[in-house]
């Protein structure tokens, strides 16, 4: 056998030979497993993959694909700390822990259809049981962590995911709007220093249209704007004494951002007033969610990852609603915390774990509009390793369609599934991302029964911006 020369087993059984570049590309994009049987001149033998030091496959985590969207603001001059939020039972309903009864309800049931109807009444009523909507590209770990709790939530399918545009710059948050006529805008930065807004119909995820905006000062935050049947840009960058401003969609032209005394608002060159007072000196950018009737609801974190997770509520003309609170989080690090609307209740979303050494998992909580969550709990998604960059959209009045960036071996992958109104998953994980690409950080959106994934893939030397359509009944 040639210096350069190895044999490895596929998937299917099969042996192929091919030299060291081919069979790491191929352990790279997931094609032959890093448990694969390797041999060459070298080794003289078999030997797993894993085991071979030229073949060892490092995780090396892009700047799109981590808990932290943006580097923390840091300010000075101290003041007192937030209040916690009050203690209270919590509203997200977490997987069972101990052994169900379900089997012995099940056995019981049976039985009482026996005496009563026979055999016939018991095949008729186990035919009658809704059945759990199949999915090609579930996670099967996931798809038996929960059963549907309720009837009220749905369940969605994926169609295939397609490039929307390129390049995208990973550190400003994707933001996504309904367009009108079955259409939804996604604005995102191209660059540093450019934003865009492409609108796309929904269900075919066809271009309808683009428009792009070049900023003298690095981009924070690119909003879609729908204007008559138009969608616009509104574009914010850095300003001084306001860090990662962001504008308040509504009919009070306001920004808010981080000032050297706590969060403020700011209208037009006026110096920022400080709506909420912080003492901490590293801040996460504040992320916003926008009720038609309650307000903005804002999150952060201050303090660093062992800091706090904190939430509160604007008026629509930026008055401070209520106060920034702390929910209680059973977790010592946590990253960027989003805030959700629907279109009675709020959700609050975050990745975080009780040790450094633990995996990151999504906690979250839910208030109705108006209220912060009091306490922010673990989703009882299953196994299937970490979980970072949640965003959820809100399935009308009947529960929540989650999104997040998930972990794999050969890099990161777009994941969704269905919560009730309680926050139980309902049905299957669907991986929304192509298959082998390395792909997270994004946003979903909802209309009716349609929804539509975004994210972003890297490809090694740009990110890119992708979609993938969803039906959820």
């Amino acid at each position: 056998m040639a210096e350069n020369q190895w044999r490895w087993i596929g998937t299917d059984g099969f042996e192929y030979t091919g030299n060291l570049e081919k069979l790491q590309a191929a352990i790279r994009e997931g094609g032959v497993s890093p448990t694969c049987m390797v041999s060459s001149a070298a080794l003289g033998g078999w030997l797993p993959a894993s085991e071979v030091p030229e073949l060892a496959v490092h995780e090396a985590p892009l700047p799109a694909f981590k808990v932290e969207d943006e580097a923390p603001t840091m300010r000075d001059n101290p003041l007192p700390d937030p209040p916690e939020a009050p203690t209270e039972p919590a509203t997200v309903r977490r997987g069972p822990t101990q052994r169900s009864n379900a089997p012995l309800v099940i056995g019981l049931l049976v039985l009482g259809l026996f005496v009563l109807g026979g055999l016939g009444g018991v095949s008729l009523w186990l035919a009658g049981r809704p059945e759990p909507v199949p999915s090609p590209s579930a996670s099967a770990a996931a798809s038996t962590s929960a059963a549907p709790s309720s009837g009220l939530a749905r369940a969605c399918a994926a169609g295939r995911a397609r490039l929307i545009s390129k390049p995208a710059h990973g550190k400003v948050p994707l933001e996504v709007a309904a367009a009108g006529k079955g259409r939804v805008a996604v604005g995102f930065a191209r660059t540093r220093t450019e934003a865009e807004v492409v609108v796309l119909a929904a269900d075919t995820l066809d271009e309808q249209s683009k428009k792009r905006q070049p900023s003298k000062a690095p981009v924070t935050s690119v909003q879609p704007r729908l204007v008559g049947d138009s969608v616009e840009l509104v574009v914010d960058s850095e300003e001084s004494n306001l860090g990662d401003a962001r504008t308040l969609l509504g009919d009070e032209p306001l920004r808010i951002g981080a000032a050297p005394r706590g969060i403020a608002r700011r209208s037009g060159d006026s110096e920022p007033d400080v709506v909420w007072p912080l003492n901490e000196k590293e801040l996460t950018p504040a992320r916003v969610d926008s009720h038609p009737s309650a307000g903005h609801f804002v999150a952060l974190r201050s303090g660093g990852p062992a800091g706090k997770v904190l939430a509160g509520w604007l008026a629509a003309n930026g008055d401070k609603s209520t106060e920034l609170l702390a929910p209680q989080l059973p977790a010592a690090i946590a990253g960027t915390p989003v805030p959700v609307v629907g279109r009675a209740s709020a959700l609050l979303l975050v990745a975080a774990k009780p040790s450094e050494a633990a995996d990151y998992q999504l906690f979250a909580g839910k208030s109705v509009a108006g209220k912060v969550p009091e306490r922010l709990s673990s989703l009882a998604l299953g196994d299937g390793g970490a979980r970072i960059s949640p965003a959820a959209a809100a399935l009308g009045d009947r529960g929540w369609l989650l999104q997040w960036t998930a972990r794999t071996p050969t890099g990161h992958a777009v994941e969704v599934r269905v919560l009730d109104d309680a926050l139980t998953p309902v049905g299957s994980t669907l991986t929304v991302s192509p298959q082998g690409a390395d792909a997270g950080q994004g946003r979903v959106w909802v209309e009716g029964e349609r929804a539509v994934s975004f994210f972003l893939v890297s490809t090694g030397e740009q990110h890119e911006l992708w979609a993938a359509p969803l039906s959820c009944k």
